[in-house]
């Protein structure tokens, strides 16, 4: 029965490096866009990631469980015999001399022998199910966890109870004394992990108002990494600032089909109108794409709440019913983009470039809007209350029953602006000093905006969203735009709205 034992412990250690190994080579990439999938290391085989940790905690509970089990069968067995000396370890390689493991006699290595037992039948199983657990609650899958957790607590309680029956002899009570160390660091441990469990289950359930990890972000600094994200123990996903998360065409690419299309404006190809990264229906709270270029990306029905998006390109994302509480999105671009049912609490927008962006059904409430460069963009239904808005750039924009309330705006000067409802006058309240309904001279700054702007790439983008949107609502402005623009000494946004933009 020894023998096979070790037998069935040398294929069970097998099992538990490969998925160690495994789940450590994951990328926090991988669970990003789980669509890529993980290549299983040996076999050449790529499957799902959820998949992997889900059917692997499955597993390696079930396994632990069936060696802790015939360990204790062994203990139970031994002590019927009165073999009351000798260990699994001690015998496996025949010795049947029963000689020291450490080539020491008495109690150093009878104590030795049993902290090894320990850890192999009762806490190597259930340790590498809370590796899979912890390791994979950065992707904060509701579901996932859920399982995984229960297989955790499965494979702690159980291996617990094992444990027990297996020390219930006269020579385990006898070494007691001399492992008080070795419990000190068990409960250690174990606090350790009862830790990082409860700041899982904050972060993957809990809402932000009731949050404990969020009241610690915002109103301590204990949990700030370096980089202005979050401390690592918190789970959430970084993204390393040398790893390319959109795979579009290179620079070389993006000549050669500038030139096959005639274009003189090679850079306008930087944009595709696929999508960049689709992170619809994810909670992803305290996602770290700081510096990322991920233009396109589609973010519907998710909770992006402490994300840090800071001088992140995000040119013609969309954001629907979006939860966006304390984000940062410092010098970050959105040209082009949407935000349809977005709410936005103290949100970190400053020096933000959202030019050319629709936002339908919006709140901003307590955020900073330091410096925001807004040209050309639409608000309808939006609701801007209690914020700093001083140094934004409100030139050429649309407002239709937005209201402005409790805010903090001192421009230098008005802003000349489409207004498409009269009503939308009365609701800015104090503010409609500052708003000109002009539209010529709205078109006047916004092609002397975009003539000036931040690059190709992100006019084009910005351009083709507003006049898309133009062409739906308000199809008597586009000619009028157009016109200007051809007028202009912009080349190469004239192109751009005139050849492809435009239509």
């Amino acid at each position: 029965m020894e023998g096979r034992l070790f037998g069935y412990f040398v294929s069970y250690a097998l099992l538990l490096v490969f998925i160690a190994v495994t789940a450590l080579s994951t990328t926090e990439l991988q669970l990003l866009i789980p669509k890529q999938g993980i290549n299983l290391p040996f076999l050449g085989i790529k499957t799902s990631v959820r998949g992997f940790y889900i059917v692997s905690s499955i597993v390696v509970c079930a396994a632990s469980l069936f060696m802790a089990r015939e360990f204790w069968r062994l203990e139970t067995l031994r002590v019927r015999k009165k073999r009351q000396t000798g260990y699994i370890f001690a015998r496996s390689g025949g010795d049947t001399e029963e000689r020291p493991l450490f080539g020491v006699d008495g109690d150093i290595d009878r104590i030795a022998l049993n902290i090894i037992s320990n850890l192999v039948f009762f806490v190597s199983g259930p340790t590498v199910v809370a590796l899979l657990t912890f390791w994979f609650a950065d992707a904060q899958d509701r579901i996932a966890f859920a399982l995984q957790s229960t297989l955790l607590f499965a494979s702690c309680y159980f291996s617990w109870v094992f444990y027990r029956r297996s020390t219930k002899t006269e020579e385990s009570r006898r070494y007691h004394k001399y492992t008080k160390i070795w419990t000190a660091i068990k409960y250690v441990v174990l606090s350790f992990f009862a830790l990082k469990f409860l700041v899982c289950v904050d972060v993957i359930y809990l809402p932000t108002k009731i949050s404990p990890t969020f009241f610690l972000r915002e109103n301590t600094s204990w949990l700030d990494a370096a980089d202005g994200g979050v401390s690592a123990f918190v789970p959430h996903i970084r993204i390393d600032r040398f790893t390319r998360v959109w795979k579009g065409k290179s620079t070389t690419e993006i000549k050669q089909l500038a030139f096959q299309n005639g274009s003189p404006d090679d850079e306008y190809y930087f944009m595709s109108r696929g999508v960049g990264v689709d992170l619809r229906h994810r909670q992803l709270r305290f996602l770290d794409l700081q510096f990322q270029v991920v233009p396109r990306l589609m973010v519907h029905y998710s909770d992006l709440s402490g994300a840090n998006l800071s001088a992140t390109k995000l040119l013609g994302s969309n954001f629907v019913s979006t939860k966006m509480y304390d984000v940062n999105l410092q010098s970050s671009v959105l040209d082009g983009s949407r935000f349809m049912d977005v709410d936005v609490k103290f949100g970190i927008w400053q020096n933000v470039h959202a030019r050319g962006v629709i936002f339908d059904n919006t709140s901003f409430d307590s955020s900073v809007l330091f410096r925001a460069n807004f040209l050309g963009s639409s608000f309808f239904g939006v609701n801007v209350a209690n914020s700093f808005l001083s140094g934004a750039n409100f030139s050429a924009t649309s407002f239709y029953q937005t209201t402005f309330k409790h805010n903090i705006l001192a421009p230098m000067r008005s802003f000349s602006v489409f207004i498409s409802d009269k009503k939308s006058g009365n609701q800015i309240d104090e503010f409609v000093t500052y708003f000109n309904e002009n539209n010529d001279d709205a078109i006047s700054e916004l092609v002397d905006g975009f003539c000036t702007g931040l690059g190709k790439a992100a006019d084009s983008n910005a351009l083709y969203t507003i006049s898309s949107f133009y062409t739906l609502e308000f199809p008597e402005r586009i000619k009028k735009i157009s016109t200007a623009f051809e007028k202009s000494s912009c080349k190469s946004a004239s192109t751009a709205w005139n050849t492809d933009v435009g239509q």
